[in-house]
C-alpha cells in the first residue's frame, strides 16, 4: 500500500474531528474499542436479569365475621295505658364486628435471564444456547425466558360497621318513691303496668327513682304522668257524658220543645201542659221497645221490683174514683182514666200508694236504678253529680238536667252483683219514657 492509500484509510477511520485538528485512528485502536463494546453488551446482555410476577387468580378459603359485644346499657321508657302506666325496660348493646378473609393467590413468575445465566446453571445447554441465540433471536441479545409457578396465601381483616342492638330486659325493676319505702315489680317481657292510683301516691314523694341490675335507669315522671292521666280520663269522660246526653236528648227533643217557662203567662202554661202530656204520650208510641244503650251510667241502687196486691188495686179504684169526683179537669185524665194505658194517671197513683206496704208484693225481678254520672277534675272516680248535658253556663259551668234510668234484672245473683256507685255501660229496651218539663226539667227512662 502506499503512502497515499494509508492515509485515505486513517483518514476513513477518524472518529472525531475537533475543527482543523483531526486525530486518525489506527486498525487496532478501532478493534480494540470494537471488542470493548461487544464485551459490555455480552456482559450485561448475558447476566442482566428482569422479572414480572402476574397473579392469575385468588381463590377464597376462609371467611369468619368476628363479633365483640359491649357492656348493655338500660333506660326507662314510660307512657299511659288506659288507667295504668306502662314502664318499659329498654336495654341494647354495641356490637363491632370484623370481616377477617384468608385467600389463596396464584402466581405465575416470569423472568428474562442473560444466557450466560443458563451456561452457569447447565455448560452444556448453556454453551449450544449462547451460540444459537444469536442467530435464533437476534432480537433477544442472547436472553432466556425463565417460568415459575407458585401459591401465596394472604389473610387479612376488614372492620365492618358497628351496630345496636336491643336485648330483652327480664327480673324485676325496684322503685324508690322517697318515702323511704321500695317497691320491687316484676317485667314481663319486659315491661310492667302500675295502676294510676298508686302513680298519683308517688307523685306525692316527688318523681321515684328505678333501678334495673343494681343500676339507675331512670325516674318516674309520676306528677306530670298524674296530670297527663287527669286529663286524658276528663276529656275521655266529657266525651262519654256528651254522647250519651245527646243519645238521651234525641228521645224527648219534640217533647222539650213543649216545656213550661218562667216566661209563660198562666194562660200560655195551661196550654204548655196539654202539649206536654200529648209529646209524652207520642214519644213513648215511637221509642217504646226501642234499644237504648249508654256507656257511662252510675248504679244509685238495687231494690225488688213489685206489683199490685188486691188490697192495692181496690186502693188505686178508690183513689180513681176520688180524683174524678175531685178533679175531673186535671191534668192526669187527659190520656184517658185507664192507668195501664195513661202512664201519667199510673204514676200518680203509685205515688199516693208509696207507702201502702199492703198494697205492693214482690214479683221475684229487681229494679236497678242509674244515674248519669258528670265529669269532675276533683272526683277520686272522675265524676260528681248526675244529669245530661245541656250546654255550657255563661259565666262557666255547665246545664244538665236530672236524669233517672230504671231497670228491670229477672235473676237475683245479677241483681245482688251490682256495686252501688260503680261506673258501668247499660244496654236494654225501653218501656216507658216520662218527661217533665215544667219550669225544670227532668227524664225518667225504664228499660227491660
Amino acid at each position: 500500500m502506499s503512502y497515499g492509500q494509508k492515509e485515505k484509510v486513517g483518514v476513513g477511520l477518524q472518529i472525531m474531528n475537533l475543527g482543523a485538528v483531526r486525530m486518525p485512528v489506527s486498525r487496532k485502536m478501532f478493534a480494540a474499542t470494537a471488542a470493548q463494546c461487544l464485551a459490555a453488551v455480552l456482559v450485561f446482555g448475558c447476566f442482566s436479569i428482569e422479572k414480572t410476577i402476574d397473579v392469575k387468580s385468588t381463590k377464597p378459603i376462609r371467611e369468619t365475621i368476628d363479633e365483640a359485644v359491649g357492656q348493655p346499657t338500660c333506660a326507662l321508657d314510660q307512657a299511659l295505658d288506659a288507667d295504668k302506666l306502662a314502664l318499659a325496660v329498654q336495654c341494647s348493646v354495641q356490637v363491632a364486628r370484623t370481616k377477617n378473609m384468608e385467600t389463596e393467590e396464584h402466581q405465575v413468575e416470569v423472568r428474562s435471564l442473560g444466557a450466560l445465566h443458563d451456561v452457569w446453571r447447565n455448560p452444556v445447554t448453556g454453551i449450544i444456547g449462547l451460540i444459537l441465540s444469536p442467530i435464533l433471536f437476534p432480537i433477544d441479545l442472547l436472553r432466556s425466558i425463565d417460568i415459575d409457578r407458585g401459591i401465596v396465601r394472604q389473610k387479612r381483616s376488614v372492620a365492618l360497621l358497628s351496630e345496636t342492638r336491643s336485648v330483652p330486659a327480664a327480673g324485676k325493676i325496684r322503685v324508690e318513691p322517697g318515702n323511704g319505702a321500695s317497691v320491687n315489680l316484676d317485667l314481663i317481657e319486659g315491661k310492667v303496668f302500675v295502676p294510676m292510683a298508686t302513680v298519683s301516691d308517688w307523685s306525692k314523694w316527688g318523681n321515684p327513682e328505678v333501678y334495673y341490675d343494681g343500676k339507675i335507669i331512670g325516674r318516674v315522671e309520676a306528677s306530670a304522668m298524674a296530670s297527663k292521666f287527669a286529663d286524658r280520663r276528663k276529656d275521655a269522660q266529657e266525651a262519654v257524658w256528651k254522647s250519651d246526653s245527646n243519645t238521651i236528648l234525641s228521645l224527648i227533643k219534640d217533647a222539650r220543645a213543649q216545656r213550661i217557662l218562667h216566661s209563660h203567662t198562666t194562660i200560655q202554661a195551661e196550654e204548655q201542659k196539654k202539649k206536654l202530656v200529648t209529646e209524652n204520650l207520642t214519644l213513648n208510641k215511637r221509642h217504646t221497645g226501642t234499644l237504648l244503650s249508654l256507656s257511662a251510667v252510675r248504679i244509685e241502687d238495687v231494690t225488688e221490683d213489685k206489683e199490685l196486691t188486691p188490697a192495692g188495686k181496690k186502693k188505686i179504684l178508690e183513689q180513681l174514683a176520688g180524683l174524678k169526683r175531685k178533679e175531673p179537669d186535671s191534668p192526669v185524665f187527659l190520656l184517658g182514666d185507664d192507668p195501664r194505658s195513661n202512664f201519667l194517671l199510673a204514676l200518680y197513683l203509685g205515688v199516693s200508694l208509696a207507702k201502702c206496704d199492703e198494697c205492693f208484693a214482690s214479683t221475684g225481678r229487681y229494679i236497678v236504678e242509674y244515674s248519669v254520672p258528670v265529669p269532675s277534675d276533683y272526683a277520686p272516680d272522675g265524676y260528681s253529680g248526675s244529669g245530661i248535658f245541656l250546654g255550657k253556663r255563661k259565666y262557666g259551668g255547665n246545664d244538665t238536667m236530672s236524669t233517672e234510668i230504671r231497670q228491670i234484672v229477672p235473676q237475683f245473683p245479677t241483681a245482688l252483683a251490682q256495686d252501688k256507685g260503680k261506673i258501668r255501660p247499660v244496654t236494654g229496651r225501653i218501656r216507658q219514657i216520662v218527661y217533665k218539663g215544667e219550669y225544670s226539667e227532668s227524664v225518667r227512662i225504664e228499660l227491660d
